[in-house]
């Protein structure tokens, strides 16, 4: 069973968008609705959250500067390419976490093209780094990212994250998400950090039924649809 959240409880677009979204599901899907139907919320995870239009630390900045220097080739590309979901798809499996099932991003991008798009670094034609974006109104969010041995040496994901935010401020984005930051990661953690992103709680959904015979399932907030 798997659970689609919006961030404000209730799903507000045309109801053929939603359906396209849901058949990116491989299992049964439950729409979470309005709190009213017995959702309560909680805030046990954590997430960072960025200004994109807000000024970068140092040290950062200074990254970013040496990257553009090493001669890398930044392409922009419309859904996930191939190789970057591959390269994903393995380091979760290293890493030990869970991503969204690659028919949601092809089902949201076919639903509301241009939502889901990617920047990627190349360097001798070869793809050293890539990350994947949702853009949802005014909140973008940072979905997927992969970074090779040489794309970590060059700086290359660090260069493709602050386009990201330089382009996220351009189009008047408020809140750049980049996602959750456990504690059990702290490496992922402190990079999140270090573009100037706050760590914050982020809401959780319970689920709760009615007979009680079962127990609570939580969801974390993702917000992987439209923020109004």
């Amino acid at each position: 069973m798997r659970f689609l959240y919006s961030p404000n409880g209730v799903w507000q677009g045309d109801d053929a968008v939603l359906r396209a979204i849901i058949a990116g599901f491989s299992k049964p899907t439950i729409c979470v609705a309005p709190a009213s139907s017995g959702l309560r919320l909680g805030t046990t995870p954590e997430i960072a959250i960025c200004d994109p239009s807000a000024p970068r630390p140092k040290p950062w900045r200074n990254a970013v500067a040496r990257a553009e220097r090493s001669g890398l080739c930044i392409m922009d590309h419309g859904g996930c390419p191939d190789w970057l979901w591959r390269g994903q798809v393995r380091q979760a499996r290293a890493r030990r976490y869970m991503g969204l099932p690659r028919r949601w991003l092809i089902a949201m991008e076919r639903a509301t093209p241009g939502t889901v798009r990617s920047l990627a670094a190349y360097q001798g034609g070869d793809p050293v780094a890539g990350i994947t974006m949702l853009r949802h109104g005014r909140r973008w969010t940072y979905q997927i990212g992969w970074t090779s041995a040489e794309g970590r040496r060059l700086g290359a994901h660090n260069l493709l994250l602050d386009i990201a935010m330089r382009r996220a401020a351009e189009a008047g984005v408020q809140v750049f998400d980049l996602g959750m930051a456990p504690t059990s990661m702290p490496g992922l953690r402190r990079f999140k950090q270090s573009c100037g992103a706050l760590i914050e709680p982020a809401r959780v959904v319970r689920l709760v039924r009615r007979d009680r015979r079962a127990p609570s399932v939580q969801v974390p907030r993702t917000p992987l649809l439209t923020d109004r």
